[in-house]
This record gives C-alpha cells, sequence and structure tokens, in this order.
C-alpha cells in the first residue's frame, strides 16, 4: 500500500452544562492536556451536564469520526453528531453521574486518539431533586401509601431512612382523596440528609358504584317497610350503611292504591369514598285488597259454639269451620243448623260429643243459626223430622221416600229422599209426613 505521509492534531473540547452553570476544559489527544478553569464547583449525583466534544484533524480525506465517552457512573446518551468543513467533528452528549467522588471521563474518537476529563460528583440534595408520585390509586378499604421513594428523572436511590407524611401524619391514608406529601431524608450513599422536604400531591381517587333500588309488593291497606337499596362494588366487606345520604324513596302507605310504582336511589351520597357511575329503579307491586263476608253465627242456649257466636270476617271464596258441643243439662239432644236458612248437615266427630259444620266456599255474607229443634221428632232408626223458619226440615240417614199431606189428606210433595238434611218450605199450618212407613205430624210455624 502506497504510503502516505500526514500529520495531523487531534483536539478535543468539552463543555459541560449543568443546571445554569457551564464548565468548560480544553482536552487534546496525544497527552497534549490544557487544563481550565472550573470556577463554579463540582456537580451532585443526578445533575445533567452537557459534554460537547470536538476532533479536530488535519487531512481532509479523514471522515466520519466516532467520538465515545465512557466512566464510572456515567450515563446519558448521544444528543447529535455533526461535522464542520473538512478538519472537525463534534460529539454533544448529555449525561449524569449515578454516584458520588471523583470521575474520570475518557472522550475516544474513534481508533486515533483519547483524553480524559476528570470532575467531583457531590451527594445530590434531596430538596433539588424531582420525585415521582404514584397514581391510579383506588380507594380499597386499606391504607394505601406511594412506596419506595426514586427520583423521577434518572430512578436513582440512595436516600438512606426516609420517613414519609401525608398532611403530617405518618400513617398512610385510606380514603379517598387527596394528600400532601413531604419527607424526612435521613441521608445515604447518594444523597444528603434533608427535613421537610415537599415530594408533591397524592391522591385516591373514589371507587365506582352501581346503587339498585330494591322492589317488593305488598296488599292495599297494609304498612309495608321501606326495602331499601344495594351496592355493586363495595369493597373490604363494606355494607350499604356507609353510603350515607343516599335512600329508597319508597313511599307505599296502607291508602296508596294498587299498581305499579318505580322506586329510586334519590340523595347527594356524602362518603367521598365512592363515586356513583349508576343508578338504577325498582318496582313496588300494591295488589289489591280481598274482598272479605261476613259469617253471623247464633245459637240456642245450650249449644257451645267455637268460634263464638258473633260476626267473623272471612275471605271471599274462603272457607270457615265450626264446632258445635253441647253445655251440661243438653246431653241427648240434636242440634241443627240452617246457612241463610238452608239445612245443613253437621257431623258427629269421633269422639262422639262434638259436631263439626263446614262452609266450604264463602263467596256473599252469611247467617248461620245452631239451634234445637222448635218441633219435631227423631225417628227410630236416626233419622229427624222437624220445623224451624216456616220449612219442613228432615234429616234421613239413609235414602227414604217422602210424602207431605194436607190436614185434609191432599198430597202436597211426594219424592225420594238422598240421606242427608232436606228443607222444604210449607205455609204455616199442620202437615201429615210420612216417611217410609213411619208418620208424624208436624206443625209449621213462622
Amino acid at each position: 500500500m502506497r504510503k502516505i505521509y500526514k500529520k495531523w492534531f487531534l483536539a478535543c473540547l468539552i463543555v459541560c452544562t449543568a443546571m445554569t452553570t457551564t464548565y468548560a476544559q480544553r482536552l487534546a489527544f496525544n497527552n497534549s492536556l490544557e487544563t481550565g478553569s472550573n470556577p463554579d464547583g463540582p456537580i451532585v449525583v443526578g445533575q445533567k451536564i452537557t459534554l460537547q466534544v470536538v476532533a479536530v484533524i488535519d487531512a481532509s480525506w479523514v471522515r466520519n469520526i466516532s467520538i465515545s465517552l465512557t466512566g464510572d457512573g456515567l450515563a446519558g446518551e448521544l444528543m447529535k453528531t455533526t461535522g464542520e468543513g473538512v478538519i472537525q467533528e463534534r460529539a454533544v452528549m448529555k449525561v449524569y453521574f449515578t454516584t458520588p467522588g471523583y470521575k474520570t471521563v475518557t472522550a475516544t474518537a474513534s481508533d486515533y486518539n483519547s483524553a480524559t476529563y476528570t470532575v467531583m460528583v457531590n451527594k445530590g440534595d434531596p430538596t433539588d431533586v424531582d420525585f415521582t408520585i404514584p397514581t391510579g390509586h383506588i380507594y380499597n378499604g386499606l391504607p394505601q401509601g406511594i412506596g419506595s421513594i426514586t427520583q423521577t428523572e434518572n430512578g436513582i436511590t440512595g436516600f438512606g431512612t426516609v420517613t414519609v407524611y401525608y398532611n403530617g401524619s405518618q400513617t398512610a391514608p385510606t380514603n379517598a382523596g387527596t394528600y400532601t406529601v413531604t419527607a424526612d431524608f435521613a441521608g445515604g450513599d447518594n444523597f444528603d440528609a434533608a427535613t421537610g422536604v415537599p415530594l408533591g400531591d397524592y391522591t385516591i381517587d373514589p371507587k365506582d358504584i352501581t346503587v339498585t333500588a330494591l322492589g317488593g309488593s305488598s296488599t292495599y291497606g297494609d304498612s309495608p317497610i321501606n326495602p331499601g337499596f344495594t351496592a355493586d362494588g363495595l369493597v373490604n366487606n363494606e355494607m350499604v350503611s356507609v353510603l350515607t345520604g343516599l335512600s329508597n324513596d319508597f313511599n307505599v302507605t296502607p291508602t296508596t292504591p294498587a299498581g305499579s310504582y318505580t322506586l329510586n336511589v334519590t340523595g347527594d351520597l356524602t362518603n367521598d369514598n365512592y363515586n356513583i357511575t349508576q343508578r338504577n329503579t325498582g318496582t313496588w307491586i300494591v295488589n289489591q285488597a280481598p274482598t272479605f263476608f261476613t259469617v253471623n253465627m247464633t245459637a240456642d242456649e245450650g249449644i257451645i259454639l267455637l268460634p263464638s257466636p258473633g260476626i267473623h270476617a272471612v275471605t271471599e271464596g274462603g272457607s270457615f269451620t265450626f264446632y258445635i258441643t253441647l253445655a251440661e243439662g243438653y246431653e241427648g239432644r240434636t242440634p241443627q243448623v240452617t246457612v241463610n236458612g238452608e239445612p245443613a248437615r253437621i257431623q258427629l266427630r269421633p269422639n262422639g260429643y262434638e259436631w263439626v259444620y263446614s262452609i266450604p266456599w264463602v263467596y256473599e255474607n252469611t247467617n248461620v243459626v245452631v239451634s234445637f229443634a222448635s218441633t219435631g221428632n227423631e225417628i227410630p232408626g236416626g233419622s229427624y223430622i222437624y220445623s224451624r223458619d216456616g220449612r219442613l226440615f228432615i234429616e234421613a240417614d239413609t235414602s227414604a221416600d217422602l210424602t207431605v199431606y194436607s190436614v185434609t189428606g191432599q198430597v202436597l210433595t211426594n219424592r225420594r229422599l238422598t240421606e242427608g238434611l232436606t228443607g222444604i218450605p210449607l205455609p204455616n199450618g199442620v202437615y201429615i209426613v210420612k216417611l217410609d212407613k213411619v208418620v208424624q205430624k208436624v206443625s209449621i210455624l213462622r
């Protein structure tokens, strides 16, 4: 290869810019170092400075000089590289140091030459540092703090023991809200001690919830209780009672007409830990009140009723059952029952001394009369003939042929009776009643 003689001189200029202070030293390769002054003192950990390195060459054919910086605890990034004419290459880097002490920066221009720059790096002052305060914390019912302390821009630690205060208290906050955060630094590997250092504002956002009005039903005339509301999204086993200021606008009273009513969750939530994102309605149904009829029971002396004689209310379509026993001295007599004037067959219970009767469906006001027959006689075999309230009653214990005659012998009715009680309305008078082979005279009186 053709030998080319060349003479070259390579120089490097480093300009250090830290905050408002500029440090300048002139560096030259080949051990030709010209020391400049540094009148404003050293820099500190994490403080960013700008280094500008210029390589000067006397050979016009040299191109694309690659300049780099290395050093203990040095971090940063290349900002730009520009060529000026044919004799110099300039590189600009913004760098900082992650640890304190005397630091040597080595500038290298490709493989041609290198030079060094020494600077003193002191521990940082926490009061000059910007800190990262976490965001996105949401109320969860538990204490929450900012966590570990790091420098915002470079993520450097080494503060030593840090005591954090939230609105002046060391207790990490639980409730949603914004807190002023300060800290006391004991001092560590990379930073000096400091007290009352403001770190910024820390916010716990309220938890989003959905509230729903509860519904239900009642009957007209009832006094229902407010059903309240539910909430989806509550945390830490909290109940709806913590949602102060809210209520179900339930207003159903005994006189509220039958129908459907929409219920709402109303009011302003006064618990700052929660934020209502949706309010759902509920439905309350007031049903029509049932129709009631009365059963009015009366009884002759010596007859004991359960329930007692008097007026009893029965729901429309409901049944009504009562029991009959005889008072002392009336044993051996048989009570008779009429329902709205019609005879009713009662049943003797297995205990042998108590009768029972049931009206299966009540659809009107009903009068029940329990009495001993005013006239009449028991027929051998267990049947019974008597009169009451202008009617002839035959209580047959089996099927039988019935013929009723006037006193002149005229046949007034002739029929086949089935087992049970039969009532026949007749005018006032005296009648001859034949039941199978038994003949009996009966008087009808109104």
